[in-house]
């Protein structure tokens, strides 16, 4: 992520209000990315779940 607030590489240049919200919003976006990715696990663990269930039924039987 490049921030331009003209402040160069330092870590000053990470320090003002501005700088910060800028910061928050891109950290926002991955953990809404996080959260999403969360959720297709636990599905897909479901389903694994599901499938093995069903393989052991079938192999019962």
């Amino acid at each position: 992520m490049v921030i331009k607030n003209g402040k160069g590489h330092s870590m000053v240049g990470f320090l003002g209000k501005r700088e910060q919200r800028e910061i928050k919003a891109e950290l926002e976006k991955l953990k809404d990315y996080q959260d999403a990715n969360n959720k297709s696990f636990v599905v897909a663990k479901k389903l694994q779940q599901i499938d093995i269930l069903k393989a052991s039924m079938g192999a019962s039987n």
